[in-house]
């Protein structure tokens, strides 16, 4: 959870750095903190899905719901970690 906020509080300064450089006509560099921003905010995401490799759908007798169910749980892992987990 620190890290996710140590992200927002980044793309944050990044996007006050476009805003300053841009009212301050250096545009270069308005250009690159936005790009900066922008991967700031695409990698720092999460991954939902986690690493689908060898899952080919649910397993028998595991319903959505209870992917779900086990997410709720379990708030850090992957829609792959809970199918692998559930599936044992």
């Amino acid at each position: 959870m620190a890290i996710r906020i140590l992200q927002i509080i980044g793309f944050v300064a990044l996007l006050g750095a476009v805003v300053i450089f841009s009212i301050t006509d250096h545009n270069s560099l308005a250009l690159v903190m936005a790009c900066g921003a922008l991967l700031t905010l695409l990698l720092g995401r999460s991954s939902i899905l986690g690493n689908p490799e060898g899952i080919n759908g649910l397993p028998e007798g595991v319903e959505p719901r209870d992917v779900k169910n086990y997410r709720r749980e379990h708030p850090d892992a992957s829609i792959s970690d809970a199918i692998r987990a559930l599936s044992n």
